[in-house]
């Protein structure tokens, strides 16, 4: 990413480097130079009036010198991002409120927001002035972002700003936290910190990828590993409804995986209006109606355990599509995804005694046959 802020660095220097001539405090002319055109912009805006100088303005606005006669790459390419942005918001907003050059500033400002929006950067304009953030927007979801701080160790979770406003969102949202805080000594649920009611965000652990991708990544994958994340997913559950919570939501995109454990997120889903607009938002290969309970589509009120556990069958079929787990397993995953709500299991647990079963059984038939 420093890299990515240093060409747009390079392309201010093409625009704002000039021929300039030397000028003494008695108005003598000297030597002609090129050098940035920064206080030209700056003598003919609102910032004027605020600061000394084009180096005032800098040292405030971005905490750095600034020196005409050396281009902004040569300046400040050895920043860390969060300086080198300090630094684009400074220019930004010169450009922005100077009447130098009128012509070309929506130009500039286009491209420029254009540039970082594409590599993941927020920018947003508060009091009237462009603001450039440092976090990276990693993902969207039907109705909040992820975000990755620089040089932090965790990430930012933050309702949509189109929410905010609807107290059912916000109460889904804290709802989501507290459930996830709630299952803080589990290994399989995701780790969440910090909860800020004010920007309506929470911190969380970061993981390697979601399940859809681990797979798609592991071309050789072992069937003893497919049996190992099917059996941490259903560990998972088990802990999840013994503390009264349902997931109403597994898909392959929320199971998460981190150095090969899998880690469960995204809870919360309420039992409302709002799953319809959750499923029309963020159908995907990875979190289709394919592993949601076909006997509540057209309610999604009667999403409970039994769905969860219907959810946990179809990712287990998934899993096993391709190997000779999947007849191994077959009865256990016929079971559990059973349209007749009656013949499913009742508990994740017993899906568990069930598997505990089936494995015995199978190292039994082994040993007799040696």
């Amino acid at each position: 990413m420093d890299n990515t802020i240093d060409k747009l660095l390079g392309f201010y220097d093409t625009k704002f480097l000039e021929g300039k001539i030397e000028v003494d405090s008695f108005g003598n002319y000297g030597l002609n130079y090129e050098g940035l055109c920064f206080d030209t912009y700056f003598e003919e805006s609102i910032y004027n009036i605020d600061y000394l100088s084009i180096e005032d303005y800098f040292s405030d606005k971005a905490k750095v010198s600034y020196d005409e006669r050396r281009t902004l790459c040569d300046q400040y390419s050895s920043l860390g991002l969060s300086e080198k942005l300090a630094v684009v918001n400074a220019v930004l907003n010169l450009i922005k409120k100077s009447s130098y050059r009128v012509d070309e500033k929506d130009s500039i400002l286009k491209k420029s927001i254009s540039f970082l929006k594409r590599f993941g950067l927020v920018v947003t304009e508060v009091d009237d002035e462009i603001l450039v953030s440092s976090q990276l927007l990693l993902g969207s979801g039907s109705y909040s972002n992820v975000y990755m701080e620089s040089g932090s160790e965790y990430l930012k979770k933050q309702l949509k700003p189109e929410y905010v406003s609807q107290p059912e969102w916000v109460k889904r949202f804290q709802n989501e936290f507290t459930y996830m805080e709630r299952l803080a000594n589990c290994p399989y649920v995701l780790k969440v910190f910090g909860f800020n009611a004010d920007e309506h965000s929470y911190l969380m652990e970061k993981c390697d990828s979601d399940l859809y991708e681990y797979y798609m990544d592991s071309p050789f994958i072992e069937d003893a590993e497919l049996e190992r994340i099917a059996d941490e997913i259903i560990e998972a559950l088990a802990e999840i409804h013994r503390n009264g919570i349902i997931h109403r939501d597994l898909h392959l995109g929320n199971i998460l995986m981190k150095n090969g454990s899998v880690i469960i997120s995204d809870f919360g889903l309420s039992k409302d209006a709002m799953i319809v607009q959750t499923l029309k938002s963020t159908s995907t290969p990875k979190n289709s109606h394919y592993f949601m309970d076909p006997t509540c589509l057209n309610d999604f009120t009667k999403l409970d355990k039994l769905s969860d556990i219907y959810s946990v069958g179809k990712i287990m079929e998934w899993l096993f599509q391709e190997t000779n787990l999947l007849d191994k397993y077959s009865f256990i995953i016929d079971k559990a995804t059973a349209r007749d709500r009656r013949k499913r299991y009742s508990r994740i647990e017993d899906m568990q005694l069930d598997i505990e079963t089936l494995r015995e059984d199978i190292s039994e038939e082994e040993k007799i046959k040696m």
